[in-house]
């Protein structure tokens, strides 16, 4: 079954702020503006920094790139003392739009104010992370009392007479008039439409809430302290793990994919099961433009580069944890060759009670474990077998190369190595750019006509545009 979500229910108007015009310094530099307004910090083995980011990309074509597993990251409400507020502690911390603005300028050089207030106007307004936030900051200052009002007008008469200092703005130091035993936690909860054939904008409420009650939360909530809780890991399979990394491409706070996504109308299997959504269906349904609903994904130039890479890691990581959660099943094949070989063994020897004690002494020797070929659960650094249909795996790996000698020890030595590249200029990737668009802004065009050029290619030489053709291998 192809994936179908709901049309969005978006308007317009978020994406005529800042992406319809590619000639706005916001289209340019969007990997700064989105990152400004991120709730949650992204990280990896090794990604290039902002900096490095936009100097290298000035010679040449834009490419973004990490290296190693991906994770999205969260800190406190509230940033320790003396410390700036970064990425959703921006919400909470600051009084006013001018203090959002001033904060945001101060983690990324070269962004215009104008932009950011104006973003910021839209995200108030209408992105229910945003508008949570606010009100958790809210109540964080009722609860710090009549001290935080008499400091704030305090401050508002220093700045009258030029005598205030940076470090002399009590919304900075909200933690300082907070009760020591304060345990407010801002809990990120999406409740999805009860409709799934509708796709309506979220509100606040339905993606946070306010708890004091630590049981008060579901084991996929993300529960956020006042002050401390350190920095907690957004998980992948959580709904709001896209939307708030990629305000700028959610920017009604729409919730993401999650493991039980349901198709549209609910259709369920032979014995009556939900069908939900996998991944890699959802994603490709998501970066496709359709005659009736626009992707707004596909209009974040570079941003759109950093997510398709982010997705592409969260699918590989989510292959992976399938693997290690079905260890068993992997582990015994790669026990059924020794398991031959035992029963050869025991022919030969005619003493089943030896073949096995070979098999289990073995099998001991190897995974430390005497009872069962299942590892125990608190066995720490046991042995992960990614089987050869993980692609790109060493097994993968291993048995491609075999194929390939197997062809070459039939046929012979290859005559022809051809590579075949893509070029940025071809008509079919140009026709279907918009306005200002790039090359390097729309991956999904560019994938498409190098797939489809590739099998032409393959064709042809199948047909003998060159020769007959004994045998062909591509990578």
């Amino acid at each position: 079954m192809g994936a179908l979500l709901p049309p969005p229910n978006r308007r317009p108007m978020f994406a005529q702020v800042y992406i319809n015009d590619p000639d706005m310094e916001a289209h340019v530099a969007i990997r700064a503006y989105n990152n400004v307004f991120a709730f949650t910090s992204m990280g990896s083995s090794h990604t290039r920094s902002l900096n490095v980011d936009e100097r290298v990309t000035r010679s040449g074509v834009y490419n973004f790139c990490v290296q190693g597993s991906v994770c999205h990251r969260m800190g406190a409400l509230l940033p320790p003392l003396n410390r700036r507020p970064m990425f959703a502690q921006v919400y909470i911390n600051d009084p006013d739009m001018e203090a959002h603005v001033a904060s945001r300028m101060g983690m990324t050089d070269g962004l215009d104010p104008a932009i950011l207030e104006k973003i910021d106007q839209v995200m108030n307004a209408h992105n229910g992370y945003t508008q949570q936030f606010l009100n958790a900051r809210r109540l964080l200052i009722d609860r710090a009392g009549p001290a935080y009002q008499a400091a704030v007008e305090q401050f508002a008469r220093q700045l009258v007479a030029g005598e205030a200092r940076p470090g002399d703005n009590p919304a900075l130091r909200l933690n300082e008039f907070l009760p020591r035993d304060e345990d407010l936690r801002l809990r990120l909860h999406v409740a999805r439409n009860a409709n799934p054939g509708t796709h309506n904008v979220p509100t606040a409420s339905k993606v946070a809430a306010i708890i004091i009650d630590r049981a008060a939360a579901d084991h996929r909530d993300i529960i956020l302290n006042t002050r401390q809780g350190g920095i907690k890991r957004i998980f992948e399979t959580s709904e709001s793990y896209d939307p708030l990394q990629y305000p700028l491409l959610f920017p009604y706070g729409e919730p993401g994919w999650t493991y039980d996504l349901p198709y549209v109308g609910n259709p369920v299997d032979s014995n009556g099961k939900p069908l939900t959504m996998s991944l890699r269906e959802y994603e490709s349904y998501v970066l496709h433009d359709r005659t009736a609903s626009k992707s707004l994904i596909l209009r974040g130039s570079r941003l759109t580069q950093q997510y398709c890479v982010d997705q592409w890691a969260k699918c590989e990581q989510e292959r992976l944890r399938f693997i290690e959660k079905n260890q068993l099943q992997y582990r015994l094949e790669t026990l059924q060759g020794l398991t031959d070989t035992a029963e050869r063994i025991c022919r030969l020897a005619a003493n089943e009670e030896v073949a096995q004690r070979w098999i289990y002494g073995y099998y001991a020797a190897i995974t430390g474990h005497r009872d069962s070929t299942e590892p125990e659960a608190e066995n720490i650094g046991r042995k992960v077998i990614i089987p050869p249909t993980f692609t790109g795996g060493p097994r993968y790996m291993y048995q491609r190369f075999l194929d390939a000698m197997a062809i070459v020890r039939e046929t012979g030595a290859p005559n022809l190595f051809i590579t075949m590249t893509c070029n940025p200029n071809w008509p079919e990737i140009k026709e279907n750019l918009r306005p200002g668009e790039k090359a390097s802004d729309r991956p999904d065009i560019v994938a498409r006509v190098f797939m489809q050029k590739l099998k032409t290619l393959n064709n042809d030489l199948d047909e003998g545009l060159l020769d007959v053709v004994a045998a062909r291998i591509h990578v």
